[in-house]
C-alpha cells in the first residue's frame, strides 16, 4: 500500500515514521510501502505497586508481548508508556490485571490512548519524585520460595525482588 500525498514524514534511520490520514503512526520503508501499524497507550497503576518487583514484572511482560516503551515509579504509583500492535497492547493489559506480582495489590489501572513516540526497545526508568506522594508501601512479607531460590542462585541473585519486600528498606517513596 503506497502513502497518499496527505502525509507528513519524520525520517529516522532506514525507516521513517509518518502520521497518515487516520492519525495513527505507521512505519514505511524508502519505497513508501507501509510495514506496520504502531499504536500507543499510557497506563497508570495505583495501589501497592512499589517495592514488590512491579517494574521488572512490567519489563518482562512488555518483552513477552514485543512492545516498546518504558516504566517508572512516581508519586502516584507506576506509570507505563507502551507502543506496538493493538493486539499486543491489549494482551499486555489483560496480563497486567491477571498476573501481577504476588506481593502487589492493584487498586486501579487507568489506560489511555496516546501518541506513539517511535521508542525502540523497553526500559525501566529511574523513579520520579514529586510533592504530592500518594504511593502505598507494602508491609514486610516473608521471603517466598521463588525469591529464596533466586537469592542462592549465582545467576539470578541480583534479581530477587519478586516478593522479598522484607529485603528492601524504604527510605522514601517517589
Amino acid at each position: 500500500m503506497a502513502l497518499s500525498s496527505n502525509v507528513t514524514a519524520v525520517y529516522a534511520s532506514a525507516l521513517c515514521r509518518v502520521r497518515g490520514e487516520t492519525g495513527k503512526m505507521v512505519a514505511v520503508d524508502p519505497s513508501n510501502t507501509i510495514l506496520t501499524m504502531a499504536n500507543a497507550c499510557s497506563i497508570r497503576v495505583r495501589g501497592v505497586v512499589q517495592g514488590v518487583g512491579f517494574r521488572p514484572f512490567v519489563y518482562r511482560l512488555a518483552q513477552a508481548n514485543t512492545l516498546s516503551g518504558w516504566v517508572l515509579n512516581d508519586e502516584q504509583g507506576v506509570e507505563i508508556h507502551l507502543e506496538g500492535a493493538q493486539q499486543d497492547l491489549e494482551k499486555f493489559v489483560q496480563d497486567l490485571k491477571a498476573k501481577p506480582p504476588a506481593a502487589a495489590t492493584i487498586s486501579e489501572i487507568d489506560v489511555r490512548t496516546t501518541e506513539p513516540m517511535g521508542i525502540d526497545g523497553f526500559s525501566i526508568r529511574p523513579s520520579e519524585h514529586g510533592d504530592h506522594r500518594t504511593t502505598r508501601v507494602s508491609p514486610d512479607l516473608p521471603v517466598c520460595d521463588d525469591c529464596l531460590a533466586e537469592m542462592f542462585s549465582p545467576r539470578t541473585a541480583a534479581s530477587a525482588t519478586h516478593t522479598s519486600t522484607a529485603q528492601i528498606v524504604v527510605r522514601a517513596t517517589p
